[in-house]
């Protein structure tokens, strides 16, 4: 992994994290176009994000949903502080992300309706469609506190 350098302020370096971390995102999601923006479980390492399971394609509702929070005041944070374009770049992301939540997390018909806990799918090069999705068991989220 990269060493820390400090040789410069600190909201340089942590703007140079937050546009590595976006940069990751963004060439994760063009690869995995079938994820829709959101993240399996992943390795890191200089050159990027690597699913841990390459045979298994799913992801996460509640941990993805508090990525989008964080993704969501990366952003105001950084809008505030005048760095426009970086972010856009976390707006847009957003924006990917919320789009994609029906189609792969919610599951309904004419009896239920429901947010899976998580999304299985087999696509994982072609953008979302409703019916590449499916819950692995009978799991949705409706603990508003995360089973705390």
């Amino acid at each position: 992994m990269e060493e820390v350098q400090w040789n410069d302020t600190v909201q340089n370096y942590i703007l140079s994290q937050l546009t590595k971390k976006m940069t990751s995102y963004e060439n994760f999601y063009k690869s995995n176009l079938g994820f829709g923006g959101y993240l399996p479980w992943f390795s890191v390492n200089d050159t990027g994000l690597w699913r841990m399971d390459a045979n298994t394609a799913s992801v996460n509702g509640q941990d993805n949903g508090e990525l989008i929070w964080a993704l969501v005041a990366a952003y105001k944070s950084l809008n505030d502080s005048g760095n426009l374009d970086l972010a856009e770049r976390y707006k847009n992301y957003v924006d990917i992300m919320s789009k994609n939540m029906e189609i792969m997390f919610l599951k309904k018909n004419s009896t239920f309706a429901g947010l899976r806990c998580s999304a299985a799918f087999n696509a994982t090069t072609t953008p979302p469609v409703a019916t590449n999705y499916w819950s692995t068991d009978n799991c949705y989220l409706d603990d508003p506190y995360g089973n705390e």
